[in-house]
């Protein structure tokens, strides 16, 4: 069985699992949405569709990633989803993405280019909440 999946009792496989962090931040969702779509957009990400409560998050060119699979740097289309929460002081914001990303079309190259690329966005958009003194905590997903 590939690795980060789990057999389920009736032997079929399970969810893939999620990987990501909670950014705890004290200013409204409104305002932590933007802020987030903001040093996303610097990266790079672009939001392909949005609810109140979450962004689904999309960057590099899917054919760049069919043509030339792990190959294709920063080119490599990714997605994630950015979910806002509030909270009593404040939002949550939760990055997350699967272990698949990346894996279909670039392989285990692909695979470890996306989980670089991902964890790169998430340590810039913490690192720009703290610069800010929003920053309240950080926990860890997965």
């Amino acid at each position: 069985m590939p690795a980060g999946r789990r057999a389920t009792p009736a032997g079929r496989r399970a969810a893939p699992a999620r990987h990501g962090r909670v950014l705890s931040v004290s200013v409204p969702p409104a305002e932590a949405a933007a802020i987030a779509r903001e040093v996303l957009g610097t990266l790079g990400w672009r939001v392909r569709a949005q609810t109140p409560a979450t962004l689904e998050l999309e960057r590099g060119r899917r054919g760049a990633t069919i043509l030339l699979g792990g190959l294709a740097g920063q080119a490599l289309h990714l997605t994630a989803a950015l979910g806002v929460a509030e909270r009593p002081h404040g939002t949550d914001l939760r990055l997350v993405w699967d272990d698949r990303e990346g894996r279909a079309l670039g392989g285990s190259l692909g695979r470890r280019r996306a989980h670089r690329i991902l964890e790169e966005s998430l340590r810039a958009l913490e690192e720009d909440l703290r610069e800010r003194s929003l920053l309240l905590g950080v926990r860890e997903l997965g």
